[in-house]
C-alpha cells in the first residue's frame, strides 16, 4: 500500500495574569498531507496538502464583591483560516474563514459558611463564517447554572444544567480523518 497521511502541528500560546487580569493570546497552524494516488482508501485518487491556521485570544476580569461574591467579566476572539490544495483536480480549491468574538460574564456566590455555592454565567457569541464564499452570521448565547453543596471537606455534590454552542473545528469540518 502506498496510501500515506502526514500530519504536522505547531501550538503556541503565552499566559499572562497580573492581580485579577489575565490574557492568552494563542497561534495554531496545522499542515495535513493526504497522498493515495492509486485510490487505495476511499472512493478515489488524493493528493491533498491543507494547511489550517488558528489564532486569538482568551482574557479575563475578576472582581470580589465583599467576602461572599466573585464576578467575572471574559472577552475571547478567535480566527481560523483553511487553506486547501488538491494536486489532481483541475479547480483549485477556495480558502474558508471563520471569525468569532465573545463576550461572558459569570458570578459566583459562597453562602452559609462556604458550603454552598451558586454559579450562574452566560456567554454571547458573534461569529462570521465564509466557507467557499458562502458568509453566515450567527449570534449563539450559553448560559449555565450551577449549584454545589459541600456536605463534607471530602464530599460534595453538585448539580447543573447548561445550554451551550460549539463550532467544529477546521479540522473537524474539512479534515480527511476523525479524531
Amino acid at each position: 500500500m502506498d496510501a500515506d497521511l502526514s500530519t504536522t502541528r505547531s501550538m503556541t500560546k503565552i499566559d499572562w495574569s497580573q492581580n485579577n487580569w489575565s490574557l492568552s493570546p494563542f497561534f495554531t497552524f496545522q499542515k495535513q498531507q493526504f497522498t493515495d494516488l492509486r485510490g487505495e482508501i476511499g472512493l478515489g485518487f488524493r493528493d491533498n496538502d491543507n494547511d489550517t491556521f488558528s489564532y486569538g485570544t482568551d482574557s479575563s476580569a475578576m472582581f470580589l464583591l465583599g467576602l461572599n461574591q466573585r464576578l467575572t467579566f471574559s472577552g475571547n476572539y478567535r480566527g481560523e483560516q483553511f487553506l486547501p490544495e488538491d494536486f489532481i483536480a483541475t479547480t483549485v480549491g477556495t480558502k474558508s474563514v471563520r471569525n468569532q468574538g465573545a463576550v461572558g460574564l459569570e458570578d459566583e456566590i459562597v453562602l452559609l459558611d462556604e458550603r454552598l455555592i451558586f454559579n450562574p454565567s452566560i456567554r454571547s457569541e458573534h461569529i462570521i463564517s465564509d466557507f467557499s464564499a458562502t458568509e453566515s452570521v450567527i449570534h449563539p448565547v450559553s448560559g449555565k447554572i450551577e449549584t454545589r453543596w459541600v456536605a463534607h471537606p471530602h464530599l460534595h455534590l453538585r448539580s447543573s444544567f447548561a445550554r451551550a454552542y460549539r463550532v467544529a473545528s477546521f479540522s473537524e469540518l474539512f479534515g480527511d480523518r476523525g479524531s
